[in-house]
């Protein structure tokens, strides 16, 4: 990987944090949970806006807490995280989005550097991480904008399965060699995982 500045631009891309989930295992808004002095949200944020000067949070929970970003609102509520991805594409100005879920407070500058690189020369609608164990992450992916009329109409047609829509685009899969920083938090006892 060829070292860069933080802050300069890989692509031409923009960033997105997912935050309208209902967070009904964890118990209360994730997004706005505090974690090592700052909301769980804003640990992904940081991670994204070492590279992309442009970072907009997606979802209702984002107008509950001030954080000086730009926000917003979920276009269908309680459609899952297609419908955030879908909010995000329709929304962007550029021509990939990197969208992330908020529960992943390990993400970091490097995971995001690898994803964006991933586009270069890149034909198809979106780059989905798949780490060692298997697991494919488009809650950490990068999509391009051709992937919003597919994804739209998927939603449309009533898919909430993330891995379901994903079978609407074309789409190339990233092997990464370390699965922590896609750790999410779903429920309170996966914080002690993070330690």
């Amino acid at each position: 990987m060829v070292r860069r500045e933080p802050g300069q631009l890989t692509a031409d891309a923009e960033g997105f944090v997912l935050v309208g989930g209902g967070s009904r295992r964890f118990g209360r808004d994730k997004a706005s949970f505090p974690l090592a002095g700052k909301p769980m949200a804003l640990h992904v944020t940081s991670a994204l806006q070492a590279w992309l000067d442009t970072v907009t949070l997606v979802g209702h929970a984002a107008t509950l807490w001030d954080c000086g970003l730009p926000v917003i609102e979920d276009q269908v509520r309680g459609a899952g995280p297609l419908a955030g991805i879908v909010t995000a594409l329709d929304h962007a100005q550029r021509q990939w989005s990197l969208i992330a879920a908020c529960d992943m407070p390990l993400a970091s500058p490097a995971q995001v550097a690898g994803l964006l690189e991933a586009t270069a020369g890149c034909e198809t609608d979106a780059v989905v991480p798949r780490t060692p164990d298997g697991r494919l992450q488009p809650l950490f992916a990068v999509y391009r904008h051709t992937a919003l009329g597919p994804l739209s109409r998927a939603l449309g047609s009533g898919t909430r399965r993330l891995a379901t829509a994903l079978d609407s685009v074309r789409w190339t899969e990233l092997a990464v060699s370390d699965g922590r920083p896609f750790a999410n938090v779903n429920r309170r006892e996966d914080l002690a995982l993070l330690r």
